[in-house]
């Protein structure tokens, strides 16, 4: 029997030529995560959840669909006025809404692309059938320009001579006016057509009920695969409902659930940034790293995650070899964060052997121990930074260390001449080790990944984008003046890192170690470093199978640092008032946290205001009040003092 021909084929798209490797409810999760990942600080606190942040985006596209079904049209809406909504009621803070909503427009085209592929079934059925035409129409949110963009990238063979999309005339087939929409504009008879769709209703009843000819098509291998990934989606979305089961953990009150959830954001985020290498900066980083190592054992066997590896780099060490020139307005870039500084912290900051630079300061009348308040101020230093003789000799060992630094990170595959882009992973707090690193290498893209951020001082390289696990909570400036016992713990013994030498071919990392530091290391921190990895497995069992782990536990995460910082052990107090820390860039020495009782200071606290003024002056000064007092056995205090100065920090 001869093939009837038809004038029109119209072809339904998804699950009909586009499958997804996911339900599709999952890919505006994917986007929800993407935005609690990435802008969590902006996300205001009532919608910092998938589920919430999901719902509202339903929400805005009801309420879209709903004035445009009030103005004659059928309630469709398009992907970017939902973002442009979405974004202005769950961040309404946020600076730049038009560039997120092109940011969430990508990564969501980005998504669909991922998990879409072809069915092979319908080519080969389309094929089959004689027509003059053929096109698709499809109720969707996102246009043909997107719609044709997965079709490309699936390669898929099937050329249209015409798209049309519910959203972008406002018709769809659900209402039958899609149809008559596509009718009228190719001047054709319902008799001309066929259609072949999944849907029993859009894509059969309502053509039928036009007088077009069509045809479901349910493949039964592809139509099984759908039914089980609705299965599985609604399996998990009960899964996520139900409260978090950390074990042991939660009556430990271990700080681990804060390390597995920082490294898995580190994780989640490099696979939506697409980070092709990351980077772990010496030394709180070379623990980060054990924990990364540990959780793709254990949770991304089969996952291809971004190359990961130590990079031994320090603010000392790179800052010298990125001075793009020497002035200066660009010393700021250290004198923004240190104002009072002698001219011996500022050459030890810059990696300067005094003997080098001696004469000029003796030149100048400008003795090396000297604390100068404003340097840049200060007249002998703008002489200093006039004499050419100088610049000529600071010029020559940025030289020499950018040239060293330079080779030492192509090394490691960070090439400067090869467009790409890494991320990197430091502890906080301003990020200025990547400022550095980015003016060395303009050509790649450098996203970091901190435990915090505190504002810039400094302007920021072009190349540079960064991020804070914690940004955005209540407490977060308030713990952040105590951040110092948490690095204690971050430690590694292998010390800090200088400057970097040639060997042979090879460059390495000159490290420089403390005595009195690693003892510390090897009396606690090692210790509660090895608990740490050890609970990462019990962890990963307790959350298996739930999705977004990283935005989920995050808030719990947080909890477990500000108990450990704002309710400490006696141990770890004692461990810190037992520190010395390396403060040589900047203030160019190691600062001594030991510490003694101040009965007086006490005592005198009973008194009046003003001796609890110095008291509390005191407290702060010791850079962890909290340690100071449970280490002195005055622990039913701390809970006074979190109140009381939490409170005048707004937390």
């Amino acid at each position: 029997m001869e093939q009837k021909s038809y004038k029109v084929i119209s072809l339904d798209l998804w699950d009909t030529v586009i499958r997804r490797k996911c339900h599709p409810d999952e890919i505006k999760r994917k986007t929800a995560n993407y935005l609690m990942t990435n802008y969590y600080e902006c996300i205001a606190e009532q919608f910092r959840s998938i589920n919430v942040l999901t719902q509202e985006r339903v929400q805005c596209e009801r309420e879209i669909g709903e004035r445009a079904r009030e103005k004659g049209l059928d309630d469709e809406y398009r992907i970017r006025t939902v973002f442009e909504g979405w974004v202005g009621k769950v961040m309404p803070q946020h600076p730049d809404r038009s560039k997120l909503v092109d940011e969430l427009y990508a990564y969501e085209l980005h998504t669909e692309i991922k998990n879409a592929y072809l069915d092979t079934g319908i080519v080969s059925m389309v094929e089959k059938i004689p027509h003059d035409q053929l096109i698709y129409l499809s109720d969707f949110y996102a246009g043909a320009d997107f719609l044709n963009e997965i079709l490309d990238r699936i390669q898929c063979p099937l050329q249209f001579d015409r798209q049309y999309v519910s959203c972008d005339c406002g018709y769809n087939k659900r209402s039958g006016r899609l149809f008559e929409y596509a009718l009228g504009d190719m001047q054709i008879t319902p008799k001309e057509q066929l259609h072949i769709g999944d849907n029993l209703y859009s894509d059969v009843e309502i053509p039928e009920s036009k007088g077009i000819e069509a045809r479901q098509y349910l493949p039964a291998q592809e139509h099984k695969i759908r039914l089980q990934k609705e299965k599985s989606y609604a399996d998990q979305r009960a899964y996520e409902q139900e409260p978090f089961q950390f074990g042991k953990l939660v009556s430990k009150g271990e700080i681990s659930v804060f390390f597995y959830g920082f490294v898995h954001w580190i994780i989640e985020s490099c696979l939506q940034d697409e980070i092709e290498e990351l980077y772990f900066f010496t030394r709180e980083g070379e623990f980060y790293k054990q924990v990364y190592d540990e959780i793709v054992k254990n949770e991304y066997k089969d996952q291809r995650i971004p190359r990961a590896e130590i990079l031994e780099v320090s603010r000392l060490s790179t800052f010298c070899a990125s001075l793009r020139e020497v002035s200066l307005a660009e010393m700021m870039r250290i004198w923004n964060q240190y104002s009072v500084q002698s001219l011996g912290a500022m050459f030890k900051s810059l990696g300067i052997p005094m003997e080098v630079v001696a004469a000029f300061a003796e030149k100048y009348g400008i003795p090396m121990e000297e604390v100068i308040t404003y340097p840049w101020l200060d007249e002998r230093v703008m002489r200093l930074f006039q004499d050419q003789d100088f610049l000529l000799t600071v010029r020559n060992e940025r030289d020499v260390k950018r040239k060293l630094l330079s080779d030492y990170l192509a090394q490691k595959g960070i090439d400067p001449e090869r467009k790409k882009r890494i991320g990197i992973v430091d502890i906080g707090w301003r990020g200025t080790i990547q400022d550095n690193i980015c003016y060395l290498i303009p050509n790649c893209e450098v996203k970091g990944y901190y435990i915090g951020l505190v504002p810039f001082l400094n302007e920021q390289p072009g190349n540079a984008v960064k991020r804070g696990y914690l940004n955005g909570y209540g407490k977060f400036d308030f713990l952040l003046q105590y951040v110092m016992p948490f690095e204690m713990i971050c430690n590694s013994p292998n010390g800090s890192t200088t400057g970097y030498e040639r060997k042979g071919n090879t460059v390495c990392a000159v490290r420089k170690k403390e005595t009195e530091e690693d003892q510390i290391y090897y009396q606690y921190t090692v210790k509660i470093q090895k608990d740490i990895l050890a609970d990462l497995p019990e962890i990963y069992r307790s959350l298996n199978n739930r999705p977004y782990i990283a935005s989920s536990i995050r808030a719990y995460a947080h909890k477990k640092l500000s108990d450990y910082i704002l309710n400490p052990q006696r141990a770890t107090a004692e461990a810190y008032f037992s520190l010395r820390h390396n403060e040589e860039f900047g203030v160019g020495e190691y600062v001594d946290k030991t510490t003694v009782f101040r009965f007086d200071l006490f005592a005198g606290a009973l008194l009046g205001r003003k001796y609890r003024s110095r008291l509390a002056q005191f407290l702060r000064d010791t850079t962890w009040p909290q340690g100071y007092l449970v280490k002195y056995h005055l622990t039913p205090l701390v809970k006074l003092y979190n109140l009381r100065y939490c409170e005048e920090q707004g937390g």
